[in-house]
């Protein structure tokens, strides 16, 4: 904090400062502390904090200015003190576990300094010191909080006692005073303000006391959001609401991120959940700052930090190898500035490395990753920050990208993700075995864009969920995000590399890989597959790994080149999900058996059995029989402008196994 003792705040340049007025009277400390914030919201507590008021709105504190008025809810379970005022004057009601009750009225255009105490065997509670001042408001009309410093205190002060002072108009100052009743010290006894017009010396009873004014500005938090554009379950940004001073959100488009992933999809996402958690954050009185530039990220939020005054910026831990040398080098920036960054969970349900086999740091195998991940305790997912019932300003998020985005993509942010997964769990989340891998019926969830957004916390999914009737094959879904993720973790060069290196030599061909790419491949299944990847950036898991084990096995193409190209349109682009999914199909991640092969015609008879999925997304079937849709012959292709199958089928897979070994 920043000592600013005896000098004027200015509220148009001080957010949040800090008024303590402390004084000692034969051992006895008593003292207040007002914080002031962009709200003019004041929060009382005694120099031990034992007697405390929190900084609220509803119920509890509010500050308006030119007039007066202080509304003060419960202090504990004993002492309520309620303090209010209006255009006339200030009346202070004053309640202790006595129900002993006293109130007064001062009128403002007078300097009155004056004490009414209420005693019990706890505690004294006072309340004086209304004073004007007159100091002159700038431009922007702030009134409230240009001056904390009390003429009483500090008779060098230039507010007279008639509270005028040239060259303004006039504000009140209201300082109220709890006085903590040390054990030596009786019921009847009474501070005595230090400018009382009595002689202390001419009472016996009289105490002398020594005072102490300071004023301090308090110094902020921010929280950085990345992957975690939440309120609910967000243990960075909880965290940092706990914080003393004002918090301040943050979000920085990263350059370097959007130069290697670029996706008008994600971006769209992005900005939408951007504009929801702006709204969110609001309503709590916390503001969110959006920046783009041509600045590194870990220089944008140095800036901000400076810009702030911070003194502590959290963030939620991220685990790619991108992720961790940003943070690293953010970490290291901040310090020197003499910032503290503090790293939190909340992108997994248990985090990487916290379960592990005895002899290594992750788990190369899912089954018995997913027994020790059951048995792990996952804590209780943490409430959004409350709700004070007011708005700060709405951002204005900075020109996006490109505009080519899916027309069928999912709408980002929370809210949606929160009422999308509510629909879904009433209605389809007890028949998820049943109907996970039905092509046509979509009853999936569609939460992976927001789960690697953050928009949802997959603790609080799991944790709601999982008791529920057909929860537990869609939580083991969510156990498979965990474990590609502690994989990423533990060996981040995985995901460009081969987990388990295989003898194998990719073919490399531009022309077969548009062919995939734009779906035209002539087997139905998998086109239709392509073609809703682009229709609405994302496609359903099961058409995935089809789609992705005809580019692999039948076309023999790198693996790589069909993650980027999965990543170029996917919503839930997600490296640990994606890179690590073609690895398994692709034979070179962790599946234990490496060479298994997805025929394309017998996966669609399985799971899209009248072809309903194959006619949504490849219009030249729409009225094509089903007992051809997963194979046209020939003539039929030719009449609806279908193309014939780029490959054979078994032929290719006959190759495969020769390229293998």
């Amino acid at each position: 904090m920043r000592d600013v003792c005896r000098e004027t705040v200015d509220a148009a340049a001080v957010d949040h400062a800090r008024c303590q007025h402390i004084d000692t009277c034969r051992g006895l400390r008593y003292g207040f502390e007002m914080l002031v914030d962009r709200r003019r919201d004041v929060s009382l507590r005694d120099e031990d904090d034992r007697l405390s008021a929190t900084v609220e709105r509803e119920g509890k504190f509010a500050f308006e200015a030119p007039q007066v008025r202080i509304l003060v809810g419960r202090v504990d379970d004993e002492h309520d003190v309620d303090v209010r005022g209006d255009d006339l004057g200030l009346q202070a009601i004053g309640v202790a576990s006595s129900k002993r009750r006293t109130s007064f009225e001062n009128d403002l255009d007078h300097a009155v300094d004056e004490y009414h105490p209420i005693t019990d065997r706890r505690a004294i509670f006072g309340f004086g010191r209304v004073f004007q001042s007159t100091r002159q408001r700038g431009s922007d009309g702030a009134g409230f909080g240009d001056d904390l410093v009390d003429p009483a205190i500090d008779p060098g002060h230039p507010t007279d006692r008639a509270g005028e002072r040239s060259g303004g108009g006039r504000h009140p100052i209201v300082e109220a005073i709890i006085v903590e009743h040390a054990q030596h010290a009786t019921a009847q006894t009474r501070p005595q303000p230090p400018d009382t017009k009595s002689d202390a010396s001419d009472s016996p009873s009289a105490v002398h006391c020594d005072a102490r004014t300071t004023v301090v500005a308090m110094q902020s938090t921010i929280v950085v959001f990345t992957r975690d554009l939440r309120v609910r379950d967000n243990p960075a940004l909880h965290t940092a609401v706990a914080s003393a001073g004002p918090t301040i959100g943050l979000f920085v488009y990263d350059p370097e991120a959007l130069d290697r992933h670029q996706s008008p999809n994600r971006l769209a996402y992005l900005e939408e959940s951007l504009t929801d958690l702006a709204h969110s954050l609001s309503r709590r009185d916390v503001g969110l700052e959006v920046e783009r530039s041509n600045r590194a990220w870990t220089a944008e939020i140095q800036a901000a930090a400076a810009h702030h005054d911070a003194a502590t910026v959290h963030i939620t831990r991220d685990y790619s190898l991108f992720a961790r040398r940003r943070t690293a080098q953010l970490r290291t920036t901040l310090e020197r500035d003499g910032v503290e960054l503090v790293e939190h969970p909340g992108v997994a349900v248990v985090e990487p490395g916290r379960v592990h086999p005895a002899e290594r740091d992750h788990y190369a195998i899912f089954t018995p990753f997913y027994r020790r991940w059951r048995e792990t305790e996952w804590g209780v997912p943490l409430p959004a920050p409350r709700n004070a019932g007011t708005d700060v300003a709405a951002i204005a998020l900075p020109a996006g990208g490109e505009s080519s985005t899916s027309p069928g993509r999912e709408l980002g942010g929370e809210t949606a993700a929160l009422a999308r997964l509510a629909r879904w769990a009433r209605s389809d989340l007890a028949h998820y075995s049943e109907f996970h891998d039905a092509l046509a019926a979509d009853r999936t969830s569609r939460i992976s864009a927001a789960l690697h957004f953050g928009c949802l916390s997959p603790r609080e999914v799991a944790v709601r969920l999982r008791d529920r009737p057909g929860a537990e094959a869609f939580v083991r879904q969510i156990a498979w995000r965990d474990f590609y993720l502690q994989l990423l973790a533990a060996r981040p060069g995985t995901a460009i590399d081969d987990v388990r290196p295989r003898s194998f030599q990719w073919r490399s061909s531009a022309k077969d890989f548009e062919t995939w790419c734009r779906g035209d491949t002539g087997f139905p299944i998998v086109d239709a597959a392509m073609r809703q990847l682009r229709a609405e950036g994302f496609v359903h898991n099961r058409a995935r790994m089809v789609a992705a084990s005809f580019l692999t096995k039948d076309l023999a193409i790198d693996w790589r080149l069909g993650a980027a190209e999965y990543m170029r349109w996917l919503t839930d682009g997600d490296i640990a999900q994606n890179q690590l999914n073609w690895q398994w199909v692709a034979g070179t991640g962790t599946d234990s058996n490496p060479h298994r092969i997805f025929n394309p015609t017998r996966q669609s008879q399985r799971f899209d059995a009248d072809g309903a999925y194959i006619r949504r997304y490849v219009p030249e079937l729409r009225d094509v029989a089903r007992e051809e849709i997963h194979e046209p012959n020939p003539l039929t292709r030719a009449m609806v402008g279908y193309p014939a199958p780029m490959v054979d089928h078994a032929e290719a897979i006959a190759e495969y196994r020769a390229r293998r070994g």
